[in-house]
């Protein structure tokens, strides 16, 4: 990958994001990504398990969360991530640090049948558990369970104390509380 002294410097502090997305049928599977430094000839690898359920028979349920800052630009990027950006209103970042000035840009996919119109909240817990701040997200409109549907939300989070914090995206249908997996963070 050729980076420019900027985005070198940049790629050495905040990483590099390389978006790829998977469309699988239900099932476990094993992700298994490489890297080799060319220069060093150090290599680098991670493995990742992943459980894809059953969407057509789910009520409903979140992707991942994704994660952009209104104050911080995303790191080097190996291509866009088009859908995401769609999403965010820009490119995703790495970083999990923020300053009690950043707004929060965060997405998921919702999947699942949805009987009446649902309402999509955002929210912030302590460590502990505590919700410190909720913030409506998206409402979700009745669908088939193949159905697919984006859901992104600006996400302040002035007020808030220095601290570590996770964050996640919520709904109740038929008063069952469903969760998106947590993103954790820490405002400086």
């Amino acid at each position: 990958m050729d980076l420019s002294r900027e985005n070198h410097e940049r790629a050495k502090q905040d990483g590099i994001v390389v978006p790829f997305r998977f469309d699988l049928p239900k099932g476990r599977y094993q992700l298994h990504v490489g890297a080799k430094d060319l220069a060093s000839g150090q290599l680098g690898t991670v493995r990742h398990d992943i459980d894809v359920p059953d969407y057509a028979d789910s009520r409903l349920s979140f992707s991942g969360v994704v994660v952009a800052a209104s104050d911080v630009p995303s790191p080097p990027l190996v291509r866009k991530a088009e859908e995401l950006q769609a999403l965010l209103g820009q490119q995703p970042t790495l970083l999990r640090e923020f300053s009690p000035f950043t707004t929060l840009i965060a997405a998921t996919e919702t999947y699942g049948a949805v009987d009446s119109g649902l309402a999509v909240t955002a929210e912030a817990r302590t460590l502990d558990g505590t919700v410190v701040r909720t913030t409506p997200a998206c409402p979700l409109k009745p669908g088939n369970p193949s159905s697919k549907t984006g859901c992104s939300v600006s996400f302040p989070l002035t007020g808030l104390s220095p601290g570590t914090y996770s964050f996640r995206f919520v709904g109740e249908p038929a008063g069952k509380r469903v969760e998106s997996p947590p993103v954790f963070f820490t405002i400086r």
